[in-house]
C-alpha cells in the first residue's frame, strides 16, 4: 500500500481509535467495498462448530465482551510499545472499545470488525492510506479500515497444523490484523517481515510473513528507511501521531488532577487501556501508575517549535529534561553556589550524533548520561541527564545553551521543578478509600 499522508499529523491532535464490533449488518461504503456490505461476526459463537478461536481451546470460557476488551488491549499494546524516545512519552493515541463516542474531543476514525458479504472474500483487511489526516474525505466517526474476523478466524485453511489453542493466539492474530490496518490510517506501508520475533507489524504476506507468524506477538520495527522519508515504522507514528506523557491519560498536555481521578477511579482493577489509567501498559492500575503521574506531575508536555530548546530541573530526581526541535548542539551552564558563586561552568558540551538503536545513550565530558531518539542530523524530541550531586543540592540557577541547524547560539533558562511529595500523599490517600475488586484478567 502505497503511503501518501506522511508528515502531516505533526500537531497536537488526540487521536482516537474505535473497534467496532458489529452487531448488525453494515451497507457497503464506496471507499471500502464498492459491492458487498458487512456482517456481524462475533469472536465467540457457542454454536458454531467452525469457530476455531473457541473449539480449538483458545476462547474457552470466555464472554463476547471480554473477548472484545482483550482485543482492544492487543491493539493498544502494539501501539504503547512504540519507543518515542522518551521513556516518559507514549503516542498520542486512545484505543476504544466499540466505536469511539462522538462526544469525544479530537480525531476519531472507526474499523469494521466483522465479516464481508462478498463470498469471495480472501483477505484479513482493508483500509485507507492516511485517512487519519484527511478529515475531509474522511469526517469523523466514519469507518477507515476493517478487519475480517471470519477470515481470520479461517487461517487454518491455509495452514493445516495451525490451531488457536491459547487466548494469545487469538488476540495476536486479530489485534495484530487490527493495529496493521490502523497503521495504514496514519500512512505507514508494508515492510518486510524480519528475521527473528518479534515480526514486523507492517509484515504481510506478499513481504514475507507466513501464515503462523500471525499467532505470534508483532511489533512495529524500528528499521530505518523503510518508510517514507528514511522512517522506520516506530519514527513515523511518533512523526505523524506525536507523543504525551504516559500519565497524561487524558491527553490535554499536562499531568493534572483529572489525570489523578482517572487513576483512583480505577484503582487495582485489571484489563485497563491507557485512558483508564494504565501508565505502564501491564494492564493493571496500581502504584507503578502512579508513580508516573508523581514524576510528571503538572509538567506540560511541549510542542517544540524549530531551532528552539526549553528545559526542567527535576528535584525529586536530580534530572535535567531538554525538549527541544532541529538543534544541533545543546549544553548546560549554571552559577549554582554548588559550582562556586559567580562562576559559569559549562557542565556539559557536546555535538548530537546518531548512536545505533541498541545504543541510545551518549556519554558527556562529565560522565553524565544524555538520553534520547535516534538522532539524523539535527535533534526533534527530548534529552535528559542526571545532575551531578552537588549541583543538585546547591543553589540552583541553570540555562541551557543550545544552537539550532546553521544558527546562533542561545540560551534558555530551566525551570524548577520541585519535589512533589504533596501529591504521593494526596494520591495514597484517596487510592485508601478504593475497595480492592478482581475481575478476570487477560492473560489465563
Amino acid at each position: 500500500m502505497l503511503c501518501t499522508k506522511a508528515g502531516l499529523g505533526v500537531t497536537a491532535t488526540n487521536y482516537h481509535l474505535g473497534l467496532d464490533f458489529i452487531e448488525s449488518s453494515v451497507p457497503s461504503i464506496p471507499y471500502l467495498d464498492d459491492n458487498y456490505g458487512f456482517d456481524p461476526f462475533p469472536l465467540i459463537r457457542e454454536t458454531d462448530p467452525t469457530n476455531y478461536f473457541r473449539v480449538d481451546g483458545g476462547l474457552v470460557g470466555w464472554t463476547e465482551a471480554e473477548a472484545q476488551r482483550a482485543a482492544a488491549i492487543a491493539v493498544d499494546d502494539a501501539y504503547r510499545a512504540v519507543d518515542t524516545g522518551t521513556v516518559d512519552m507514549t503516542l498520542r493515541v486512545q484505543v476504544h472499545v466499540g466505536a469511539v463516542p462522538v462526544s469525544t474531543p479530537g480525531r476519531r476514525i472507526n474499523m469494521i470488525v466483522g465479516a464481508s458479504q462478498d463470498p469471495n472474500r480472501n483477505y484479513l483487511g482493508l483500509s485507507i492510506s492516511g485517512a487519519a489526516f484527511d478529515e475531509t474525505g474522511y469526517p469523523n466517526d466514519t469507518y477507515t479500515a476493517v478487519a475480517y474476523v471470519d477470515e481470520l478466524e479461517q487461517l487454518r485453511d491455509y495452514d493445516s497444523d495451525l490451531r488457536f489453542t491459547t487466548s494469545d493466539s487469538v488476540f495476536n492474530n486479530v489485534g495484530g490484523t487490527i493495529a496493521h490496518e490502523f497503521a495504514h490510517n496514519f500512512g505507514l506501508s508494508h515492510v518486510a517481515r524480519g528475521s527473528s520475533q518479534p515480526y514486523a507489524m507492517m509484515a504481510t504476506a506478499s513481504t514475507g510473513l507466513e501464515v503462523i507468524d500471525r499467532l505470534s506477538m508483532r511489533r512495529f520495527d524500528d528499521t530505518p528507511d523503510t518508510q517514507q522519508g528514511e522512517h522506520s515504522s516506530e519514527s513515523m507514528l511518533v512523526h505523524n501521531i506525536g507523543v504525551v506523557y504516559r500519565a497524561d491519560f487524558d491527553m490535554s498536555d499536562e499531568v493534572n488532577s483529572d489525570d489523578a481521578s482517572i487513576l483512583t477511579a480505577n484503582w487495582l482493577l485489571t484489563d485497563r487501556l491507557f485512558q483508564e489509567g494504565d501508565a505502564n501498559a501491564d494492564h493493571i492500575v496500581d502504584s507503578d501508575d502512579a508513580s508516573a503521574i508523581n514524576a510528571n506531575w503538572l509538567v506540560e508536555a511541549d510542542v517544540p517549535v524549530a531551532g528552539t530548546a526549553t528545559a526542567s530541573y527535576d528535584a525529586a530526581t536530580g534530572e535535567v529534561w531538554i525538549s527541544g526541535a532541529h538543534v544541533s548542539q545543546v549544553g548546560i551552564r549554571s552559577d549554582s553556589n554548588g559550582l562556586g558563586a559567580g562562576a559559569v561552568n559549562w557542565l556539559n558540551t557536546f555535538t548530537l550524533q546518531e548512536p545505533s538503536r541498541t545504543e541510545r545513550v551518549i556519554e558527556t565530558m562529565l560522565g553524565s548520561n544524555i538520553a534520547g531518539p535516534a538522532f539524523s542530523g539535527s535533534w526533534d524530541d527530548h534529552l535528559y541527564f542526571t545532575a551531578p550531586a552537588d549541583i543538585a543540592e546547591g543553589d540552583f540557577d541553570f540555562q541551557v545553551r543550545y544552537q539550532a541547524v546553521g544558527g546562533d547560539v542561545t540560551f534558555a533558562d530551566v525551570v524548577y521543578i520541585p519535589e512533589p511529595g504533596t501529591m504521593l500523599l494526596l494520591l495514597a490517600g484517596a487510592c485508601s478509600l478504593l475497595v480492592w475488586r478482581r475481575r478476570r484478567g487477560l492473560r489465563r
